[in-house]
């Protein structure tokens, strides 16, 4: 079977019942080995994307900060002059 297996999703995965020659191998061939697995490559993508995400999220905050907080203030004070009787 070697290092390597398919798992159930059709790519090779790292096996843990490897044959016995390949459990003595080299630090170099297993770092090879390792450095070819490709497993997790899509988990590193959605976290580059949500964190390219946030850091827009940020800057379009920053650039905003004074018109979001006008428009909080503005709010503020429509409700502080609202009547507290609306019917008469």
């Amino acid at each position: 079977m070697g290092l390597f297996a398919y798992c159930a999703d059709g790519r090779r995965c790292l096996t843990v019942d490897a044959p016995k020659q390949s459990r003595n191998m080299r630090s170099a061939q297993l770092a090879r080995a390792f450095w070819s697995e490709d497993s997790g490559q899509g988990l590193v993508e959605y976290a580059l994307i949500i964190a390219l995400v946030a850091v827009g999220l940020i800057a379009i905050l920053l650039v905003l900060r004074n018109s979001i907080g006008n428009v909080f203030n503005n709010a503020a004070v429509q409700l502080n002059n609202a009547p507290t009787n609306p019917y008469p």
